[in-house]
């Protein structure tokens, strides 16, 4: 069953961060504002759902998740009109070092994680709380949501270990991928790592094995590695970029804001403040 719950947030909202509302197993449908007041996780559960923001759109498959900053203007939806559930935390941080430090700085971010089923529970242990114990639940479940959201840094910020696919013919290509990432890397390239396919049909075994496109995957794959290079090193942008197999600085700008819906600069500077 479907649940929903906005506290009353007294003395919550004194600390670092609280919960202002939580849903579990929601059945959502399309919502679209103009503005967005609190700050937002949405987690899917099941079913696909897209969402709208910055003028980029996402693809949320199940086991996925999204960061929707407040104030940004947004538009969610299940994908193709079909049945999608998920999980949905808003908040308030009034800690604005932690803020800072966190995913939270951005204007929204895509989510990785790591382990769905889990978290499921969290939500629904979280609403629980909230719902249930009118004294105390509010700070329980702002406990329970400071610890979610350490956990969910760490899917924004850290490099995924390589894909690992069954089928050997896509397996050769993410061994490609891997090795030749900085490089220019092309359809055709693809197809004779894959042993000689088709482009129509490695697109299409690619989309199924891994959930992505192939162009996309490398895309992702480019920007985790430029992340890392802006946590850890002192290089310049243009040199990250090049090192990415990104020739155009230009190019590596929108497509670093359109996976982790901030700047490489403003990610560097926030990563800076999160080590102080």
């Amino acid at each position: 069953m479907p649940l929903v719950y906005y506290p009353d947030c007294g003395q919550e909202t004194a600390l670092p961060v609280y919960v202002t509302g939580v849903g579990s197993d929601y059945l959502q449908q399309s919502v679209s504002r103009p503005t967005l007041t609190d700050p937002q996780i949405l987690i899917s559960v099941s079913g696909t759902g897209v969402v709208t923001v910055d003028e980029n759109t996402f693809e949320l498959p199940a086991g996925t998740g999204f960061y929707l900053g407040c104030g940004v203007d947004y538009h969610y939806r299940p994908l193709d009109g079909g049945e999608w559930r998920v999980d949905w935390v808003t908040f308030g941080i009034t800690a604005e070092g932690l803020r800072n430090a966190l995913f939270t700085a951005r204007d929204f971010a895509r989510l990785r994680i790591s382990h769905p089923d889990a978290l499921h529970k969290t939500f629904r242990r979280m609403f629980d709380a909230v719902s249930l114990d009118r004294e105390y639940g509010g700070f329980t479940g702002s406990a329970m949501l400071y610890n979610m959201l350490i956990e969910l840094n760490r899917s924004v910020f850290d490099v995924p270990a390589p894909v690992v696919c069954r089928n050997p013919a896509i397996q050769s290509v993410l061994e490609f991928i891997e090795a030749h990432y900085a490089d220019e890397i092309t359809l055709e390239n693809l197809c004779e790592a894959a042993g000689g396919l088709s482009e129509q049909y490695l697109c299409r075994l690619f989309k199924s094995s891994v959930g992505q496109r192939p162009i996309e995957y490398i895309l992702r794959k480019r920007i985790d590695i430029a992340r890392a290079y802006l946590d850890k090193t002192d290089l310049s942008i243009s040199d990250i970029a090049v090192k990415c197999g990104f020739n155009n600085t230009s190019y590596f700008y929108r497509n670093f804001k359109k996976f982790t819906g901030t700047s490489p600069l403003n990610y560097r500077a926030a990563a800076l403040k999160g080590q102080d």
